[in-house]
């Protein structure tokens, strides 16, 4: 290979590479964007199942989050957000039956659920590192947290109709809710951005209501830039 032809072939390289770089960097600069995230939740509420009910088990603390956001860069380093976020409900389940002998028995079920949706406003910063970017993320949560309960009882014995009791008991509470977060990603061609979050709402819902629960997620999402 002629010298002559290598030293085109080294500029040829650096072009590209630096036309990669600017495409990648290129969606990180300021403007509009849409995005979609979907993931895992978790409630922290393991201490106050236990205290109320007695027991664990029975309990899914972990359910399907999602959002879908919109939002906007003045520069590439801070922008503000706009999403309706659905961290999904943490649930609990009981059922069995108890003999009372003499052909007596007692059946029982019992469940109960505790949900967080809402609209959302937060400040994002970011530190765009090539086609990577670090971000954090500060806001509020205008939460809708909704908690659920139902009770079904039957009392059966030989000789007798089955005495049955049906009950059920629902609460809402609209509240104000701090929400943080932090991000990692990485911007491939003039628009796209692939994205890890983790955000935290504590002290979701309302103390004399509905009850209070730091609720996080761990999600995976796509923005796109226009």
């Amino acid at each position: 290979m002629s010298m002559k032809k290598s030293k085109w072939i080294k500029a040829g390289f650096a072009a590209a590479v630096l036309t990669l770089g600017t495409s990648a960097a290129s969606a990180t600069e300021s403007g509009f964007y849409v995005g979609l995230n979907l993931g895992q939740s978790t409630f922290d509420v393991e201490d106050s199942v236990e205290e109320i009910l007695g027991t664990t088990q029975g309990l899914d603390d972990t359910d399907t989050a999602w959002s879908l956001a919109f939002g906007y860069r003045f520069v590439p380093y801070f922008g503000v957000e706009a999403a309706y976020v659905d961290m999904g409900e943490a649930t609990f389940s009981d059922s069995g039956r108890e003999n009372w002998g003499g052909g007596v028995y007692y059946d029982y079920s019992y469940s109960a659920s505790f949900a967080v949706t809402g609209p959302a406003v937060a400040m994002v910063a970011a530190i765009p590192i090539g086609g990577f970017e670090l971000n954090a993320k500060l806001g509020v949560l205008f939460a809708k947290t909704e908690y659920e309960e139902t009770l079904s009882e039957t009392l059966s014995a030989p000789g007798f109709p089955s005495d049955r009791y049906n009950d059920s008991y629902s609460e809402s509470a609209s509240t104000t809710e701090t929400l943080y977060g932090l991000g990692a990603g990485y911007t491939f061609g003039d628009h796209f951005h692939l994205r890890f979050d983790w955000m935290m709402v504590p002290d979701a819902g309302d103390e004399e209501e509905v009850g209070e629960d730091d609720v996080s997620s761990l999600t995976v999402g796509f923005q796109y830039r226009f």
